[in-house]
């Protein structure tokens, strides 16, 4: 199952290794401990066609209990920052920018909030002209009644 973010890439489920993470023994500490999953993004298709495999290692802590502990809190943490549109592979959050026209705005998006644009300036436009239409209307009225 993948989930989506909120910048059009996604992600598999996490797992960690070993599989017996929760129930682990002394043993188990010789093994590598990590969190992982494969996160895709369209832009980078063709260099990771089975997705970036995303990972975090948990093998610093020494005891059994605190690696259960960052596993736990990693399984939680992870997710949330992929959903806020962490990416993995460029290593930074992007810059959403909600208004406006910018190079990495794709192309559909790019031509809906240019077309939106011009019609907000048109409506402006219009409302600008009648106001001045109206005054040039007026002020020949105050003239000649000033005149008078």
């Amino acid at each position: 199952m993948t989930t989506k973010t909120i910048d059009g890439c996604s992600y598999s489920e996490f797992w960690v290794p070993p599989p017996n993470w929760q129930k682990a023994t002394k043993k188990d500490l010789e093994k590598d401990w990590y969190v992982q999953c494969a996160f895709f993004d369209p832009r980078f298709q063709k260099k990771y066609p089975k997705g970036f495999p995303y990972r975090k290692r948990v093998n610093k802590p020494k005891t059994i209990e605190k690696r259960k502990a960052v596993i736990s809190f990693l399984l939680k943490k992870l997710p949330k920052q992929l959903n806020e549109g962490f990416n993995p592979i460029l290593k930074k959050y992007p810059c959403v920018q909600k208004e406006g026209l910018h190079p990495d705005l794709p192309f559909i998006e790019a031509f809906k909030r240019a077309l939106s644009q011009k019609k907000a300036i048109k409506d402006t436009s219009m409302i600008l002209v009648v106001p001045s239409i109206a005054f040039k209307k007026h002020r020949k009225l105050l003239k000649c009644k000033t005149s008078k």
